[in-house]
């Protein structure tokens, strides 16, 4: 069995409580899987406009794995 290795990208809000940043629980996946490769263009592809200190969006690619039959 060969184990194939693809790649979502995942955007996600973030909230600064006045200690440190922490997960809000919302996040939205593009519903496309990509090579490693290709997911990181996307993902350096962004540019992001932040102008309020509290929240920030992370953009990255998470590793799917995904067994062949």
């Amino acid at each position: 069995m060969q184990v194939i290795k693809t790649f979502i990208l995942v955007v996600s809000l973030w909230g600064f409580n006045g200690h440190s940043w922490v997960y809000t629980g919302n996040q939205t996946v593009l519903s496309m899987k990509f090579n490693q490769e290709q997911c990181q263009m996307i993902e350096q592809s962004w540019t992001k406009f932040e102008k309020n200190p509290y929240f920030r969006f992370s953009i990255e690619c998470v590793e799917e794995i995904k067994k062949e039959t």
